[in-house]
């Protein structure tokens, strides 16, 4: 049975229960720490026409626990390496049918995956500051297992997964926070992180020769989804959206080009670096990425400033950030 199931998996770690550094005061400044909170993996489904009939395949994971344990060290006001480990848990639904016979299966699983990751964190406050975000991006190795736990209804003769899989691959980390002063040596850290894989579940559903789609789709994710459902009236109010938060990406851009005292002949060269990158595609159609930009930009602009005003503007565009990348589809939610 062949069927389209995405190629990677995006793993999605909202850590806000707690976050607590301790570090020592010095010119370089080593740290550790451990935060706990909520994962979520992203799913997805796919579907493929053959003589037989059309045949389909699923998997919906549920939101479950995660835990990241790191050290690092301060080398700079702005700059820090640190090493992680980071586990978390969540429970599967995998799904499969074909069209014009009986034979189907839906069973239950169990998925864990534990990752050791290296990370360069840029800082945009002094060490001394209160109040420090960052953004931090790095790499590392992903140890993904899973278990049978019941068949929860199935027909005919359908091809199940292995009771038990495992997998080691490459992983990708990119994640954005701030990091709270609470004592001398005592941080609090609120972080949002998303890790891109692999998707090894792809091959365990006998999917071939389909094709790709990766873990986050357009018009599935947060705010855009929500404004959707709320005027659902017009099939082009995501790329409208999509447009105003482009606009305010570019805002937000300029803003910081005015506040840095950038050369104009910089400010040019800096923009046309943007337009150029691949990854600007993100700002002329109907995804969530603009949103999420926008909010970012607007999170380390109003971070950055002084006052109570500037305070609650962070707090919301933190808030637009981490919801514009938590999917609202049937299959999974945040």
């Amino acid at each position: 049975m062949a069927v389209g199931i995405g190629d990677r998996m995006l793993s999605k770690l909202v850590i806000f229960l707690f976050g607590l550094a301790v570090s020592a005061r010095a010119e370089i400044t080593p740290y550790v720490g451990a935060i706990g909170g909520i994962s979520t993996l992203s799913a997805d489904a796919g579907s493929k026409l053959s003589p037989q009939g059309l045949s389909s395949s699923s998997y919906s994971p549920a939101n479950g626990g995660a835990l990241n344990v790191f050290a690092g060290v301060h080398l700079h006001d702005y700059f820090s390496l640190q090493a992680n480990y980071i586990w978390n848990q969540n429970d599967l639904l995998l799904s499969s049918s074909l069209t014009g016979s009986d034979t189907f299966y839906e069973e239950a699983r169990t998925s864990s995956q534990q990752a050791f990751v290296f990370d360069f964190l840029l800082y945009f406050r002094r060490r001394s500051s209160r109040i420090r975000p960052y953004l931090g991006t790095g790499g590392g190795v992903i140890h993904l297992s899973s278990a049978e736990d019941h068949v929860v209804a199935s027909g005919g003769t359908p091809v199940l997964p292995p009771a038990s899989f495992t997998s080691n691959r490459p992983v990708f980390r990119s994640h954005v926070g701030i990091d709270l002063r609470l004592a001398q040596r005592l941080d609090f850290r609120y972080s949002f992180s998303e890790m891109i894989g692999t998707n090894d579940i792809e091959a365990q559903l006998q999917v071939a020769d389909a094709p790709r789609r990766l873990g986050g789709g357009p018009n599935e994710a947060g705010i855009p989804s929500l404004i959707d459902s709320i005027f659902n009236t017009d099939p082009n109010v995501l790329l409208v959206v999509a447009q105003l938060a482009a606009w305010g990406f570019w805002s937000y851009f300029f803003l910081f080009c005015r506040r840095w005292k950038v050369p104009q002949a910089l400010k040019i060269c800096g923009t046309f670096l943007i337009l150029a990158n691949p990854a600007a595609f993100f700002l002329v159609s109907a995804y969530s990425e603009s949103l999420f930009l926008m909010a970012l930009l607007g999170f380390v602009y109003w971070s950055t400033a002084e006052g109570p005003t500037a305070r609650i503007l962070a707090a919301i565009h933190g808030m637009v950030m981490s919801a514009a990348r938590a999917r609202w589809g049937s299959s999974s939610s945040l």
